[in-house]
């Protein structure tokens, strides 16, 4: 399965439509209505357009999932991060994206990861440039768009702040340009949901009820939800053991740019107290830098490794996407 990814095509990145449906589709074979939550202003719009079916949302997710994928998938060919040419960091970011529990096809988190590899791939492109305020700004910018979606987003700013350490030393200039990308959309939404008579929905998304203190919503494990955070746990620990085999005779710029994707994987990690109404669909903020990375660690493998441990992972989360079928009653 992995051969098909093996390629120069970026186009290949279409296959992934293939496997995110069938890994996101048991609701809609099961006729399920789908069950929004209300988390950003964004997402609160998307989900009047979904109205409550299943399909709608899934095509969304699918919109986002292709879009994360050929972003994570041009990061990787455009700073030359795998040793090899390859597609198949993106089928691994959809496959960690589809390894997290989902109350639905869709989660917010599908677009507010799509944003954050945007912002991302403009941090990494501020390596020894002269003149890159707007790709500071846009990190920001980027940033803000995501926390429309899903309002912890907004902590990565202290990525933004650790890769332009990493990429370029201290700057505090640098820093207020980021931040102001981050305010102007704040403002602009701010304005256009005052003009139109909304200003309170808007604040009560974003700023009221968008954060808490370790406010779970979840109550209690189920077996399918133990597996998959034992398998994210497990990625997680093997991708930090193999930092030094990622990072390892490459050049000093592919080594800050693969230490920038390490640090978005801590700071996730402090998304979790801050998001309000927590569910374990949160543990795919961890997809943008687990997928890339993972990756990349599977095409250095041996090619029977890499084939037997992936379709181990694909079919452990087939089973639990498709355990009202298998395991009926």
């Amino acid at each position: 399965m992995l051969s098909l990814f093996r390629t120069n095509q970026v186009l290949s990145t279409v296959l992934v439509l293939f496997f995110a449906a069938l890994m996101l589709g048991s609701p809609v074979l099961l006729h399920l209505k789908y069950q929004s939550v209300d988390y950003g202003i964004a997402n609160f719009f998307l989900n009047q357009l979904i109205a409550g079916n299943t399909t709608t949302a899934l095509i969304i997710a699918l919109v986002f999932l292709f879009l994360g994928a050929f972003t994570v998938n041009y990061i990787d060919l455009n700073f030359r991060l795998s040793k090899d040419i390859n597609m198949m960091p993106g089928l691994f970011y959809v496959l960690v994206s589809c390894t997290a529990p989902q109350i639905g096809p869709f989660s917010p988190l599908h677009a507010g990861n799509f944003f954050l590899l945007l912002a991302i791939y403009e941090l990494m492109d501020t390596f020894k440039k002269t003149s890159v305020a707007d790709r500071i700004f846009n990190t920001g910018f980027y940033l803000a768009i995501a926390s429309f979606f899903y309002p912890s987003y907004l902590v990565f700013i202290l990525l933004i702040f650790a890769g332009l350490n990493v990429m370029r030393g201290f700057d505090f200039r640098e820093r207020v340009i980021a931040v102001c990308g981050l305010l102007v959309p704040y403002v602009l939404a701010g304005v256009g949901m005052f003009w139109f008579n909304n200003f309170e929905l808007f604040w009560k998304l974003q700023v009221v009820q968008a954060f808490g203190w370790f406010d779970f919503q979840e109550t209690g494990f189920t077996v399918s939800n133990i597996l998959v955070i034992a398998l994210l746990a497990l990625v997680v620990l093997v991708l930090i053991f193999q930092q030094g085999s990622l990072t390892g005779k490459r050049v000093i710029q592919s080594q800050k740019q693969i230490n920038l994707l390490y640090w978005s994987l801590f700071i996730a990690v402090l998304s979790v107290p801050v998001q309000a109404n927590l569910q374990y669909q949160h543990l795919m903020i961890l997809a943008p830098g687990a997928g890339l990375l993972s990756g990349m660690l599977f095409s250095s493998m041996s090619r029977n490794w890499a084939e037997l441990l992936h379709l181990i992972w694909f079919g452990l989360v087939l089973v639990i996407e498709y355990q009202a079928f298998i395991f009926p009653g």
